[in-house]
């Protein structure tokens, strides 16, 4: 379902996708703030026990927002465009190990 009214940061065309240089977590957490503050509060609440004032909790805050949008609306891509850019620029490769798994053999 398409908002009537302003859309969503997370919300990104083929065209916006030439504007990633100007993605900000914050645009994210401000909209959260304002669009679903109880979804904000139950991430808190669940992700966060200690608030803590050095930002390090923005972007996973702001990563498990993207992906509930993105479950309800496919359109509300950002984040995942984001993680795709910074996976390649990081020279990410298809082999990923779970070492997790192997140490439990």
């Amino acid at each position: 379902m398409k908002t009537k009214g302003v859309p969503s940061v997370l919300r990104i065309s083929r065209e916006g996708q030439k504007n990633l240089s100007s993605f900000s977590w914050m645009k994210i957490l401000n909209e959260m703030k304002d669009r679903a503050p109880d979804v904000l509060d139950f991430l808190v609440t669940i992700a966060v026990p200690k608030l803590k004032d050095d930002g390090k909790q923005v972007v996973p805050l702001c990563v498990a927002y993207g992906i509930l949008m993105n479950l309800r609306c496919r359109e509300l891509s950002l984040v995942q465009k984001i993680n795709t850019v910074m996976l390649e620029t990081g020279s990410a490769t298809k082999k990923v190990i779970n070492y997790d798994f192997i140490m439990l053999l």
